[in-house]
């Protein structure tokens, strides 16, 4: 038996278990044993009857595009204490305001309502109004410091040859200015004034860096 696959567990729902099940015929695993149905209101219930804990563990749940979409409801189900005919009424209306209520609702169940709110304002400072987040990791490099070094190192990215992709792509911007060459400075272009602050490197939309010199 593979070793790696010894750590695997499949599970699946109602959608569609004879393709989990022949997804697992093919791994030469047995389909994990779980328990789903739905209760006369609509709310799902869901039980995982094997131990997987420090198991690498998948669920085939097909659908269609969107897939994010079309799962939200699942989501809210599984993740949330949100009752169905809410949970119905939220995944009509907007999708982007269902994912921010589906993400406060996950935040404020394992920490705090504090942390949700918190959580919501700075993805909208980074995602909504285009601004640099507060909690960026800072680090300190030399003058003459190539960007795809300080990417590569810093693990922005996978590697350099993806390095090299993303920033003839225009996803790397130092101070909100694209980098253009794979030969770029950290200091280059930037007045003495910008440098003495902190130069704020990002990679795509989500990766963030702030870089002392």
């Amino acid at each position: 038996m593979n070793p790696v696959l010894d750590e695997l567990k499949i599970f699946t729902g109602n959608g569609h278990p004879a393709l989990a099940k022949s997804v697992c015929d093919y791994l030469e695993i047995p389909l994990g044993e779980a328990e789903v149905f739905k209760f006369a209101n609509d709310n799902s219930f869901a039980r995982i009857k094997e131990n997987i804990r420090q198991r690498d563990v998948f669920i085939v749940q097909p659908t269609c595009f969107p897939v994010n979409d079309n799962l939200m409801g699942d989501y809210f189900e599984c993740c949330t204490d949100v009752p169905m005919d809410e949970v119905k009424k939220i995944i009509k209306g907007d999708p982007r305001s269902a994912k921010v209520r589906l993400a406060k609702e996950i935040v404020t169940l394992y920490h705090d309502e504090k942390a949700a709110e918190e959580a919501s304002k700075a993805f909208d400072k980074v995602f909504t109004d285009k601004e640099v987040p507060d909690d960026m990791t800072e680090i300190k490099v030399k003058k003459g410091t190539k960007v795809i070094d300080v990417i590569v190192e810093n693990k922005l990215v996978s590697s350099k040859s993806e390095a090299r992709r993303v920033i003839e792509q225009g996803g790397v911007k130092l101070n909100d200015k694209a980098v253009d060459s794979i030969d770029t400075e950290v200091e280059e272009g930037l007045t003495p004034e910008a440098l003495a602050k902190g130069v704020t490197l990002k990679v795509g939309k989500r990766k963030f860096l702030k870089v002392i010199i």
